[in-house]
């Protein structure tokens, strides 16, 4: 019973998985298309700017920038119990916790906590 519950979830993950790979294949290609266009374009910009130096005025364009690409989709089954789930995380911290860890009962500015 265990052993089937496990093969139906390894296929699961492995029908998402290779959906996940497609995908990322794709955004790589559009990624590598954006920045074929960005550095046809610093060419261009480049020989502007040459040009420009040679006449001994400004360039007529900014120069390209790349802008942001695509970021990688999330690998699936990554988010299940990841070391980052600390459980309490988001308690209020007590009074205690706060001090500074002094004992002298000197405050952290110097002064004294008794006046």
């Amino acid at each position: 019973m265990a052993r089937d519950d496990r093969r139906k979830r390894k296929e699961e993950q492995s029908v998402m998985l290779t959906e996940w790979r497609k995908a990322e294949k794709e955004r790589k290609k559009r990624n590598t298309v954006r920045r074929q266009a960005y550095r046809d374009a610093m060419h261009m910009w480049k020989e502007e700017s040459e040009l420009a130096k040679q006449q001994r005025r400004r360039v007529a364009w900014e120069k390209p920038k790349l802008g942001k690409l695509e970021p990688q989709a999330p690998k699936p089954g990554s988010q299940e119990g990841g070391a980052g789930d600390v459980e309490g995380e988001n308690r209020e911290v007590t009074e205690d916790e706060q001090s500074d860890g002094n004992d002298d009962g000197m405050g952290s500015d110097g002064e004294s906590g008794e006046e």
